[in-house]
């Protein structure tokens, strides 16, 4: 079958498509069980239901949350999810994708303590298990593009597949520093009130990079399986002896990049994954106490599978229902390699009301033990309870799959703007997609700037980890 826009009115017209192109997407109706809670790091998560990070720029240019993050995070806590995985935090200012992206620092610890303490208390009973992800951009930040930002992209390896000018290919001795950073961040997230840090390897960030690094030469952090997974080995070695929080990973299953150039890819050049080495990783990350594993793959050119839309892209060619199936194949390949593991999964947004028979049938059926939503929280944060107490999500408060959130998102790249729901949340994101994206969507109105930080306080101007 071929791409479709998404127009099922039943759960038998998905099953019936599901079942005609025989895909491993296990179904319930049974929805109960959602509710239950799950152990993970000796703490008592409340549901299976998460917030997938989604980057949405809701930071001063010091990283501090601005108060449309304080409002966004607040409304996921009350919403029910028993876990929220933060979106991106860097490691350093020069970690970032762009000037707007979250991050802890000395300057800003206060905020980021009121930041967690505001979501637990927000929530209507136990509070919600928090994941803070760790990110270095790599090849993926854009500051010095940016005025007053002159230091290039760092990357792990020249890659043809994605070329990028006046990059700077990093020593040894700059890693070590970087893994530093990371140690750094994750005992000022420990201070603040965060549960647990995910130090991210997915997406073609650096620590992802690092684990495609076959061409690095000359280097203990390339060629060999040891070396390539070196450092994020190390990354998470130290936080355990030197911070002592709970550590999680988001992984790469695969990058979807041919060999030698992409981690997770048969060694024939092809397009084939290969989970060979991420399940050894995964497996020795778990014997490192990292019990939660949240499985994803790709980076840009993925986006049709990471986040299936009813827009085509170029690499989008067959039915939507195809790249959900292999996404949550992944996670069930993991599940079964990693048993004592909890996996979780994403990639639920497009399936709209219908996404909770999925999560609900791929939990019964051992596939994975956590389902994530991000764009789905971003537009109605109140899933969680919708479908843990009514049983079912109103279609008329779900993701459409517009596209408007990741437009806002590359717009924050050269502007001060935050990325949100513009049809459903529009009094607080349609002013931005009004502003800069030259969408006239109802009459402009002031858009919340994100140097407008926690109200009556305020912060050092120089970033000072």
């Amino acid at each position: 079958m071929l791409f479709r826009p998404f127009d099922y009115k039943t759960l038998e017209d998905l099953k019936k498509d599901i079942n005609e192109m025989g895909l491993d997407l296990p179904l319930s109706e049974d929805l109960t069980v959602l509710a239950q809670p799950i152990n993970i790091y000796g703490k008592t998560v409340k549901n299976r239901l998460a917030i997938q990070p989604h980057e949405g720029s809701h930071a001063d240019t010091n990283g501090a949350p601005n108060e449309l993050a304080f409002r966004r995070y607040r409304r996921y806590a009350a919403g029910g999810a028993g876990l929220i995985w933060l979106e991106s935090q860097f490691t350093t200012k020069y970690a970032k994708t762009n000037p707007y992206m979250m991050g802890i620092n000395n300057a800003n610890l206060d905020v980021f303590s009121h930041f967690f303490l505001d979501m637990k208390e927000a929530a209507k009973d136990s509070p919600p298990f928090i994941v803070v992800q760790l990110t270095h951009c790599g090849r993926g930040s854009v500051l010095h593009k940016m005025p007053g930002f002159h230091t290039p992209p760092k990357i792990a390896y020249e890659n043809p597949y994605l070329p990028i000018d006046n990059a700077e290919v990093l020593t040894d001795d700059e890693v070590y520093g970087i893994i530093d950073d990371y140690v750094r961040a994750a005992a000022l997230y420990k201070k603040a009130g965060a549960d647990c840090v995910d130090v991210r390897a997915c997406h073609g960030y650096l620590l992802v990079e690092f684990l495609s690094a076959y061409t690095r030469k000359n280097s203990v952090f390339g060629g060999s399986f040891e070396n390539r997974t070196r450092m994020i080995l190390t990354i998470i070695d130290r936080i355990n002896s030197e911070v002592g929080i709970p550590v999680a990973c988001r992984l790469n299953a695969t990058d979807l990049i041919p060999y030698p150039y992409g981690f997770g890819m048969k060694e024939d050049g092809s397009m084939e994954p290969d989970y060979t080495e991420p399940v050894k990783l995964a497996k020795i990350l778990l014997e490192k106490g990292v019990q939660l594993i949240n499985i994803s793959m790709g980076r840009n050119h993925a986006n049709h599978i990471l986040s299936p839309s009813d827009k085509p892209s170029p690499f989008q060619k067959k039915h939507q229902l195809y790249y959900v199936s292999f996404f949550h194949s992944m996670a069930s390949y993991f599940k079964k390699a990693l048993p004592d593991a909890a996996i979780m999964t994403g990639t639920f947004s497009w399936l709209r009301q219908f996404a909770p028979y999925v999560a609900a049938g791929g939990i019964l059926s051992g596939h994975y033990d956590l389902a994530g939503f991000a764009k789905t929280a971003m537009a109605n944060p109140d899933f969680a309870n919708d479908i843990l107490e009514k049983g079912v999500l109103n279609p008329e408060k779900l993701c459409i799959n517009c596209g408007l959130c990741g437009q806002l998102f590359g717009a924050s790249v050269t502007n001060p703007c935050c990325s949100g729901c513009v049809t459903r949340d529009p009094e607080y994101y349609k002013p931005y997609a009004n502003r800069y994206l030259n969408k006239k969507l109802l009459d402009d109105k002031p858009a919340i700037a994100p140097e407008n930080v926690y109200p009556g306080r305020l912060f050092a101007e120089n970033d000072v980890v």
